[in-house]
């Protein structure tokens, strides 16, 4: 075990919350301190009691704020591996070669939570890295049994609508516009002119045909049709 994965052990969780005014990053600093450290010493405190003596409302609200960031890959296998911490040290070299062996997997098949950084450590989106743990049979027992409850709590939340102003009209929705397309009109009215030009179709054979029979002959919608022979046919009065 290296010695980063040891914090300090010593840290009282006691009295009133000493980091509830901290910044983000100090409280959980010190939450995961007191995490790893309560369980390297077999100090018997619940997680809950950590989050609320640095001035978390709760697990989830810890979870919200710890997954939120951009995280170097080994902070974010270490983050997980202090749940696992023990007095005796047990099972930490498994767990090591499980979860290096499930990010590795994860890299191999393109997933889209890594991030590459010139010249430093890839990082990684850790809530998304966290529920893809989750989602894989053979990875989620990875993941520590509080941080399994926040994802799939989150998971069962519907989805928050924005509320509407009552006073605020909803907009009508807005009228497609129908009719022929230009392009399409142009050249089935060219085809038409060229039609009669060459004396294949009289004026009067075009007026009287059938919509259905004009769409089959020009490759075009009714409507296209027969906007365009009323085109042609006005150019062709008195001729």
């Amino acid at each position: 075990m290296n010695s980063s994965d040891q914090p300090k052990r010593g840290l009282k969780f006691s009295g009133a919350p000493p980091y509830a005014q901290s910044s983000e990053r100090i409280r959980e600093a010190f939450a995961n301190q007191g995490i790893a450290g309560a369980r390297l010493t077999g100090r018997d405190v619940t997680d809950d009691q950590i989050y609320r003596e640095v001035g978390y409302g709760d697990a989830n609200e810890y979870w919200r704020v710890v997954l939120s960031e951009p995280m170097e890959i080994s902070s974010f296998v270490h983050l997980l591996k202090s749940y696992f911490f023990n007095p005796a040290l047990d099972g930490l070299d498994q767990y090591q070669l499980e979860i290096d062996a499930a990010l590795r997997l994860a890299s191999d098949i393109g997933e889209p939570w890594f991030i590459k950084v010139p010249n430093k450590e890839i990082m990684v989106h850790p809530r998304k890295a966290a529920e893809w743990l989750l989602s894989m049979p053979k990875s989620r027992h990875l993941l520590p049994p509080g941080l399994v409850d926040f994802l799939e709590s989150s998971e069962r939340q519907p989805a928050q609508e924005v509320p509407l102003k009552a006073d605020m009209p909803l907009a009508p929705p807005r009228a497609r516009k129908r009719g022929p397309k230009t392009g399409v009109l142009n050249r089935v009215a060219s085809e038409m002119r060229e039609t009669l030009k060459r004396q294949e179709m009289t004026t009067e054979q075009l007026e009287t045909m059938i919509e259905k029979s004009l769409q089959a002959r020009f490759k075009a919608s009714r409507e296209s049709c027969r906007k365009a022979r009323e085109i042609v046919l006005s150019e062709f009065v008195g001729i």
